[in-house]
């Protein structure tokens, strides 16, 4: 039970965190999709997998890749996926 309101904890923060990115991709075409798909997530939604797939290349650059997020992100994501401790070893 512990493990799950961890992982509950640290869900706001990391879809505050994407959802703030949302601004960096005006202008581009992926904006409006992706939009909608954090409109879903935030009502509490799930979007499609089909959804998810058509925005997986916001995940391979800007603004979403490893290296274009803040740390507070990454740790956040981190005690969602139980890593922290491991996260914490290794750094």
């Amino acid at each position: 039970m512990e493990r799950l309101r961890i992982r509950l904890y640290n869900y706001r923060p990391v879809f505050r965190c994407v959802q703030a990115q949302l601004d960096t991709l005006k202008g581009r075409e992926e904006h409006e999709h992706w939009a909608y798909v954090l409109g879903l997530l935030g009502s509490g939604m799930h979007p499609k997998p089909e959804d998810i797939v058509k925005s997986i290349d916001l995940f391979r650059g800007d603004p979403y890749h490893l290296s274009y997020l803040y740390p507070g992100h990454v740790v956040n994501t981190l005690h969602i996926a139980y890593m922290y401790r491991l996260h914490i070893k290794i750094a």
